[in-house]
């Protein structure tokens, strides 16, 4: 089909994708045309409803079907554009409803412990790699970091900000951003990341210096070999840590990612606006980060123990009443005469 190797063509020319993308997009509109067993410049809007619906009936993973998606809307995209279809048969087109599990999140206090106590009975809180651990942890948390950011954290992307007296910390590329992003860190975790910064500026400094012309950039979360951690490796650090501090895991997912859960959570209880904590997250649509409005339940037992529906009522007093009561005290009026009076 020439339209759709053109199509794949300029997904690497003009929209920047890269080749083994433009070749999975291509893939997917290949394997619809030959599901529906027509060209798809002819497909219409019941066709692509059907193929979607299918798709999510045969139990395709969320990848699987975001990439589809994704290339359905490109792809009816670029013939309208080209004048090639009279309109877009994909545009609006949206996924059916699914059924959404409620996202875990950690309360404030576990997370605290997870930072801070974690680390008793393992290595002391004095020990390099312990206090690595919790700046990881902490950094993590309070920059919403996916599991995958933190090794990509160089030290030269830590800078001293001299207005706010707090570390502000350099994300490249961050994943739903498509962009740099420098963050703040708030006074604790600056204070955490100042003593660890001392430590392994002072390691960097006392390694043998290297022939070559460019150094490399050294991590801010070197591993056991000196490179950066892995994924992989910051994932272990983070159950060493859930088992050592004894979080509860039943009823919750518990991976790194609820650290990522667990701030937007908590910023939005904390009456941040959803456009503020949206800017924070990365998030590139509010619809994301308007899943975690309906997260924090925790208000909730509070409010009915205020207010049960079931409670009594409370009746509010009434004031004319005892307004009037007090006078007739004070005048004498509304007594019972006295009957030794003739």
């Amino acid at each position: 089909m020439q339209h759709l190797e053109d199509w794949s063509a300029s997904l690497v020319a003009v929209s920047g994708r890269s080749p083994s993308t433009a070749t999975r997009y291509a893939r997917a509109i290949g394997k619809m045309a030959e599901r529906l067993g027509t060209d798809p410049s002819v497909i219409e809007r019941s066709d692509l409803n059907r193929y979607v619906k299918e798709l999510y009936a045969e139990g395709y993973s969320s990848s699987s079907r975001a990439v589809t998606l994704n290339a359905i809307k490109g792809f009816f995209s670029y013939l309208a554009t080209c004048a090639l279809i009279a309109q877009n048969p994909a545009l609006h087109l949206d996924t059916p409803r699914v059924y959404r599990r409620e996202m875990p999140t950690l309360t404030k206090g576990e997370i605290d412990r997870l930072i801070y106590e974690g680390g008793e009975g393992l290595l002391p809180a004095s020990s390099p790699i312990e206090l690595r651990n919790r700046v990881l942890l902490y950094t993590m948390y309070i920059l919403g970091l996916r599991i995958s950011e933190p090794g990509r954290l160089r030290l030269d992307d830590v800078e001293w900000d001299t207005d706010s007296l707090v570390f502000t910390v350099l994300i490249r590329e961050a994943k739903a951003a498509r962009a740099d992003k420098r963050m703040t860190l708030d006074r604790p975790g600056s204070r955490l990341l100042g003593m660890y910064l001392q430590g392994t500026r002072a390691a960097i400094m006392a390694m043998p210096k290297r022939s070559s012309r460019k150094a490399p950039r050294p991590p801010l979360f070197p591993g056991a070999g000196g490179g950066p951690l892995s994924s992989s490796a910051v994932g272990a650090i983070f159950r060493q840590r859930v088992a050592a501090s004894g979080i509860d895991r039943r009823g919750r997912r518990v991976t790194p990612h609820i650290l990522r859960h667990s701030i937007a959570t908590h910023l939005l209880a904390a009456g941040w606006s959803e456009r503020a904590v949206q800017e924070w997250m990365r998030h590139r649509s509010l619809e994301t980060t308007a899943l975690y409005m309906h997260v924090d339940t925790s208000q909730f037992a509070a409010k009915l123990a205020r207010a049960h529906p079931l409670g009594p009522r409370r009746r509010s007093p009434n004031l004319q009443s005892a307004a009037g009561e007090l006078v007739r005290e004070l005048t004498g009026r509304g007594r019972d005469p006295d009957p030794t009076i003739n």
